[in-house]
């Protein structure tokens, strides 16, 4: 099977900031697995950043599925991204003032008038998650671990074909650690989606295909720079 995710030769740096990464080239296959590790402040959320299209490199490649990423207008980005990429943020990201099922719905809302179909995927994926006396809640009324919960289900509504996770489980217990890893790793094998996850947690790595280090990148910068 040929590489899902291809990065060659990125650079990216933010304006005004010291703060650089340099990736000669990644690949990542449909339906793998990875772990991205690595000291805070060391570039994988921007990575994560950089895969969706979210920002843009300084030079480089960011190809998925054969499409090329960069060279998309801003508009065919955002779209290629609700349609392909499901997006999970440690922090949830839940809009205060919309119910649970409107926040799974939230893509939808944005972007069309809600199907009855996709209602009743929500709902399946509520259910699947352990959500289904919640729908009508407000986030407020949640634990961190039904936020988190919410949060993966609208990532998993489009169906995506590939999971980008930061740190998912780094403000949960280990019970709902458990649970929310899960959740994305089921969602990956039955789909064949691949999966991308930021963590500081070791006792998660043996869940992963392939570990990419960032103290790794790091030196290998330093030591083209010499």
């Amino acid at each position: 099977m040929g590489d899902y995710l291809s990065i060659k030769d990125l650079e990216f740096s933010y304006p005004d900031n010291q703060f650089q990464l340099s990736i000669k080239t990644l690949q990542v296959r449909r339906g793998e697995r990875i772990a991205v590790v690595g000291p805070s402040g060391s570039g994988k959320t921007t990575l994560l950043n950089l895969i969706a299209g979210i920002v843009l490199p300084d030079v480089g490649t960011v190809t998925i599925g054969g499409k090329s990423v960069v060279a998309m207008p801003e508009s065919q980005r955002r779209q290629f991204r609700i349609r392909n990429i499901g997006l999970v943020f440690q922090n949830f990201e839940l809009i205060e003032y919309l119910t649970v099922l409107e926040n799974i719905l939230l893509v939808d809302y944005i972007e069309k008038p809600v199907a009855v179909m996709r209602v009743e995927r929500a709902k399946v994926l509520a259910e699947k998650a352990g959500l289904s006396g919640n729908f009508y809640r407000y986030p407020h009324q949640l634990s961190q671990g039904e936020k988190q919960r919410v949060a993966i289900c609208r990532a998993l509504l489009t169906e995506p074909s590939l999971l980008l996770a930061d740190e998912p489980t780094g403000n949960l217990d280990v019970n709902n650690k458990e649970n929310v890893m899960s959740i994305l790793l089921d969602y990956a094998a039955s789909n064949d989606s691949t999966l991308i996850t930021v963590t500081h947690d070791q006792n998660l790595l043996h869940l992963f295909d392939r570990i990419i280090d960032f103290n790794e990148l790091i030196a290998a910068m330093e030591a083209g720079e010499r």
